[in-house]
């Protein structure tokens, strides 16, 4: 058993020090449980007027003083930490997601799909889907607007992910609603960390959430407040993909019906 908990809260805008700051008195005095989760672009906020703006404040995920923050924690607590954060790499800007543990980064996860403006702002990330090893289990990530897509989170399933942590800056009212059925459908934990507040005029909704692999909500945050919400959870729940004493969720798949899904079509024409 360990536990999983998300640090709802709301970013200060272009502030990287302040955002610091927030988390720090939020934490103040914590233990923090085995994985915690923060929200999506948790350094820098989100609403970027333009690329030159979000361009002035990134930075490489290797020279970040917010990751340089939470690393510290991860070390003096021995547990393992996913944020959002602006990273700057090359001439490219992306929607970045990093697994830390007490020895430093473990994985980096750069977001596929981006949500409206964000295409204007950032690279979409284009290296293959994958998941970790680490000592509290296989964890995987995604960042917010993933959630549409079901392929990403099966992908990451059938990778031996027990968690999929999925930094959020959700915006639309009924996103949390399809997290449990992906928690269910891939007999997986999912652990949906979401901010709080508004920035120049973009509102976001809270109600962080946590669902285990059979659809049940572990523990919800409301829309507004900030602070920690946990769970405890058994990774191994993960691994047990029985949905009937003679139904498995992969093994009863037919994947020689789904090749048009790899197609590169806008319509997939009826048979």
């Amino acid at each position: 058993m360990i536990r999983a908990g998300i640090l709802q809260f709301t970013p200060a805008f272009l502030n990287r020090e302040e955002s610091i700051s927030r988390v720090e008195r939020l934490l103040d005095g914590v233990e923090l449980p085995e994985l915690l989760v923060l929200p999506e672009l948790a350094d820098s906020g989100y609403a970027f007027p333009d690329r030159d703006c979000a361009w002035d404040i990134a930075m490489p995920v290797h020279w970040n003083p917010f990751l340089d923050y939470l690393h510290g924690l991860a070390e003096a607590q021995g547990t393992h930490i996913v944020s959002g954060v602006l990273e700057k790499a090359g001439n490219q800007l992306y929607n970045t997601s990093v697994l830390l543990g007490p020895a430093g980064i473990i994985g980096i996860y750069r977001k596929v799909h981006l949500f409206m403006g964000e295409k204007d702002i950032f690279s979409p990330g284009r290296a293959s889907l994958k998941t970790w090893p680490t000592a509290i289990g296989r964890i995987g990530m995604q960042i917010c607007f993933d959630w549409m897509f079901p392929e990403p989170w099966r992908i990451l399933a059938m990778q031996d992910a027990d968690l999929i942590a999925h930094p959020s800056n959700l915006v639309l009212p009924f996103a949390q609603q399809v997290i449990p059925a992906y928690a269910l459908v891939n007999r997986v934990f999912i652990l949906t960390a979401n901010r709080t507040g508004s920035e120049n005029g973009v509102s976001f909704t809270g109600r962080s959430l946590i669902a285990g692999p059979d659809g049940r909500l572990l523990a919800q945050a409301t829309e507004q407040a900030d602070g920690m919400i946990q769970a405890t959870l058994a990774p191994e729940e993960a691994r047990n993909k029985m949905i009937t004493f003679s139904n498995h969720a992969f093994r009863d798949r037919v994947p020689s019906l789904y090749g048009p899904l790899t197609e590169d079509t806008q319509r997939i024409e009826p048979f």
